[in-house]
């Protein structure tokens, strides 16, 4: 397993950063990014490494860097001098393997609107499968009056259109806000390649989402006010 994963490593170095990604395998990254940086994944993560560090069965330091090297991964994982739980380095060798293969697949993705335009959806479908995001996407950062007021002053579809947008993107950022500690936890504890530029964009991916599902939600309860009337 450690040979094919280094193997895979350097024709991607090699080969495969000047060849563009197909498009299924681009979304398919997509939705996994985009599920690994949501609150219920990121509190599993963390309890599953965390729970893995505990155990007693350990590896020295340089049996565990060796491991490391030999799959491809030296410089990618760091050990401490006094060892590591075996499945916590397992664990951690897993998931970066599999963040070096999303990587590796973003990078390649085709350019222009389109595909853009395309990863953007998948991510807004994939972030929507937690539950928290949704209500996240609703922190109350806007009082209702003041929101109904807004609502009633605007002009048209395009008007209340815009209010929504508004007020769902500062909802969206407040609640994205305050689960990026959790998320930047989950991210720093399996040593992946997060930093705090990422995080402020996660927390500008959530302003967008609020206001999506402020904007979608409004036009369908536009719709169904149109088809009761």
């Amino acid at each position: 397993m450690s040979f094919e994963f280094s193997g895979y490593q350097q024709r991607s170095e090699r080969f495969q950063q000047e060849l563009e990604a197909p498009m299924e395998d681009v979304l398919g990254a997509t939705a996994e990014q985009a599920i690994r940086e949501s609150p219920i994944s990121s509190v599993r993560r963390l309890y599953e490494l965390s729970d893995a560090q505990d155990s007693p069965i350990r590896v020295d330091a340089a049996s565990a860097r060796q491991r490391i090297k030999d799959a491809g991964l030296e410089g990618r994982l760091t050990v401490e001098d006094s060892g590591i739980a075996e499945s916590a380095l397992n664990i951690l060798m897993d998931r970066k393997k599999e963040e070096v293969r999303r990587q590796d697949i973003l990078s390649r993705a085709p350019k222009g609107f389109g595909s853009g335009a395309k990863q953007l959806g998948m991510a807004f479908a994939a972030s929507a499968l937690d539950p928290i995001n949704i209500g996240l996407a609703f922190v109350p950062a806007v009082g209702q009056a003041r929101y109904l007021r807004f609502l009633a002053g605007a002009r048209g579809v395009l008007g209340r259109t815009a209010v929504r947008a508004g007020v769902g993107a500062a909802e969206g950022a407040v609640g994205a806000a305050i689960v990026e500690p959790l998320i930047y936890a989950a991210k720093s504890q399996e040593q992946a390649d997060y930093d705090m530029q990422d995080s402020l964009l996660n927390i500008a991916f959530g302003t967008v989402f609020g206001g999506g599902l402020h904007v979608l939600g409004g036009l369908a309860a536009d719709a169904g006010k149109a088809v009761s009337a």
